[in-house]
């Protein structure tokens, strides 16, 4: 989960850097990011994807641009 996360964080910070053409400098791309593990109670990936999805809603809620783990 610390390596997901990590790379997770790389991505975000290379988005956030990311300069198109036409996109004022004032409105810079942004992403959140959730981040789960699959455990053995994982009736199916559903739960995985839910748990991921779930994260990244918390992200959003804690200001957005940003990582967070599913619990």
């Amino acid at each position: 989960m610390a390596e997901a996360a990590e790379v997770a964080e790389r991505i975000r910070h290379r988005v956030s850097q990311l300069r198109i053409e036409g996109m004022p400098q004032a409105h810079p791309v942004h992403v959140s990011i959730g981040c789960a593990q699959y455990h053995p109670l994982d009736d199916n990936l559903g739960g995985l994807i839910q748990r991921a999805d779930e994260a990244m809603y918390r992200a959003k809620q804690a200001g957005r641009n940003r990582v967070m783990r599913a619990e």
